[in-house]
């Protein structure tokens, strides 16, 4: 098991959380050997896009969001998560046919429910 605390004290916050993307996209690559898992050059303005299956501008991709919250979801990781998922819905350049949250964190009970109230 990857210990996600230790990745963010040896790379600090930003280099853990490439690293987290990292990993996401070995474990879809290997999820998905057949299809085409792509990751962008990560940047400031990613449009809501972590990882991607398919062609993006061409066909609907699958779009993969990685957010690297060690702690719980206050407030801010909550709207973090909504203008991610804003950001590819309201695309013009490409259709998302999924859209996929990966956290490092296992979420509470009441994570949970205002995950599937959200949703």
């Amino acid at each position: 098991m990857i210990e996600w605390e230790y990745l963010a004290k040896q790379y600090k916050i930003e280099g853990a959380r490439s690293r987290f993307e990292e990993v996401c996209t070995a474990v879809l690559i290997r999820k998905f050997p057949e299809r085409n898992v792509k990751s962008p050059q990560s940047s400031s303005g990613d449009g809501g896009i972590d990882i991607f299956i398919g062609d993006l501008g061409t066909a609907k991709a699958d779009i993969f969001q990685c957010k690297f919250f060690l702690n719980r979801l206050g407030p801010s990781q909550k709207q973090q998560i909504g203008s991610s998922f804003r950001k590819v819905i309201l695309a013009d350049n490409f259709r998302a046919s999924n859209w996929t949250l990966c956290l490092p964190i296992q979420l509470t009970k009441e994570e949970h429910i205002w995950w599937a109230q959200w949703k």
